[in-house]
């Protein structure tokens, strides 16, 4: 340390207490980096810490100390954990990355967690929650947080899409939107993301329970999924 204070300022640029100063100054810089990464480390989210920091009220089949219970067994073991919530079904963690979770909640609902990278700030996390009766009517909910889990408008990362943005109907087609929508007055939409790439795909899913006649009708001029990209900003509709 001597000789660099020496390399770094020689002969009689400054006296011994300036270059006392200097060193007790670089000796605090070589050792910030190891506890600003770990600081870093604490303070960054990850889907794990999304998982468990999830708003209690839009998850209350599932108590924080359970979430804690299922991430633990999860990283000790490698294993999936199959836990009693508190309606007595099982929850259990499907998948788990640092940038995504997939969450297998009841026989009837899901939660996918992923992390949206943002060029120069931290990342966004956005949530799909997933209700699915197995009667071809699954609906999905998307929120978005920020990295302290406090929840971000929806519209300003994604136009929550519309049962019209679905249907493909030309000027000339015996069909009418209007048609459309006396066929199938209530909609469902189920959502999944990718979990590299962060691109959501959604479908209209009440279109399933048409009848064969409806469908036959009506699925020429319906879109089978629609996708979005993340740009980075928000989600950008592709089709």
């Amino acid at each position: 340390m001597k000789s660099l204070i020496h390399h770094l300022f020689p002969g009689p640029l400054l006296s011994l207490s300036m270059r006392g100063i200097f060193a007790m100054m670089i000796m605090a810089v070589a050792f910030m980096p190891a506890s600003a990464k770990n600081r870093v480390a604490a303070d960054t989210i990850t889907a794990a810490k999304a998982f468990l920091k999830y708003p209690q009220q839009d998850l209350d089949l599932l108590t924080e100390s359970m979430r804690q219970d299922m991430l633990d067994y999860m990283v000790e073991r490698d294993s999936i954990y199959k836990k009693s919530n508190i309606y007595m079904g099982l929850s259990w963690i499907e998948t788990m990355k640092p940038d995504y979770m997939n969450i297998h909640l009841s026989d009837v609902s899901s939660l996918q967690i992923k992390l949206l990278p943002c060029p120069g700030r931290l990342p966004i996390v956005m949530t799909l929650y997933t209700v699915d009766d197995g009667n071809g009517t699954a609906d999905t909910t998307v929120k978005f947080f920020d990295n302290s889990m406090k929840q971000l408008p929806t519209d300003r990362y994604l136009k929550v899409p519309a049962p019209k943005d679905f249907y493909d109907v030309r000027k000339d087609a015996p069909v009418s939107v209007k048609d459309i929508e006396d066929e199938m007055p209530f909609y469902t939409i189920a959502m999944t993301v990718n979990p590299s790439t962060g691109a959501l795909t959604g479908r209209l899913t009440s279109a399933d329970g048409l009848s064969p006649e409806q469908q036959r009708l009506l699925s020429p001029y319906i879109r089978q999924t629609l996708l979005w990209t993340w740009t980075g900003r928000r989600m950008k509709l592709m089709n």
